[in-house]
């Protein structure tokens, strides 16, 4: 059965992955540079040249991600990069799932509509997961036939990707993990009690 459901909400944390996805749309990152907005030229880094009249940049927040800073006024932007940078976000998320599922030694295969099969080589079951990219780069995660403790290193791959929105844990993982647990104490309680 399904054993957890989970919504991520796209956020630029590598800029690597961004430089990947910058690439497929055509467009390049410059480490420094003059980046044009309605009201004038700033010197910023992580500059994005587009075309028309005005750039984008992307600033390190505080949590260590980035945001895209740009003037959508007049549409310039919004026509490349998306609005609110939709395009971008969307296919940062898709090279990000590949760059971390790369890492954990999973395969990813598009399923096309924006679909993608993630699966760990070493599960012989067929267990797998559905990752779904929205319009503006919000990832969704489907399991199909995962089993209790396989869940985990998925969860690793979700949690590398962007914001954690919302997590459902199904009444079939939390009945596994709960045996899990009792199993695991009654161990515990063999070796002296700790």
């Amino acid at each position: 059965g399904m054993s957890h459901f989970t919504h991520v909400s796209a956020e630029i944390r590598d800029l690597d992955a961004c430089n990947k996805a910058l690439n497929n749309m055509g467009l390049t990152m410059q480490s420094y540079g003059s980046c044009r907005y309605y009201f004038g030229t700033e010197m910023k880094e992580n500059v994005v040249r587009l075309p028309g009249q005005y750039d984008m940049a992307l600033e390190k927040n505080g949590t260590g991600s980035y945001r895209i800073t740009a003037d959508f006024y007049g549409g310039y932007v919004e026509r490349t990069i998306g609005p609110r940078g939709s395009i971008l976000l969307h296919n940062y998320s898709v090279e990000m799932l590949k760059k971390v599922a790369k890492r954990l030694h999973f395969y990813v295969t598009p399923k096309g509509n924006d679909i993608y099969k993630v699966r760990d080589p070493q599960d012989t079951d067929g267990g797998h997961m559905l990752v779904t990219v929205s319009k503006d780069g919000n990832l969704t995660f489907e399991p199909k036939g995962l089993k209790g403790k396989k869940c985990a290193k998925y969860l690793q791959l979700e949690d590398s990707l962007g914001k954690i929105e919302q997590r459902e844990f199904t009444k079939e993982y939390l009945k596994e993990s709960a045996a899990e647990v009792k199993t695991e104490n009654r161990q515990k309680l063999r070796v002296g009690g700790y």
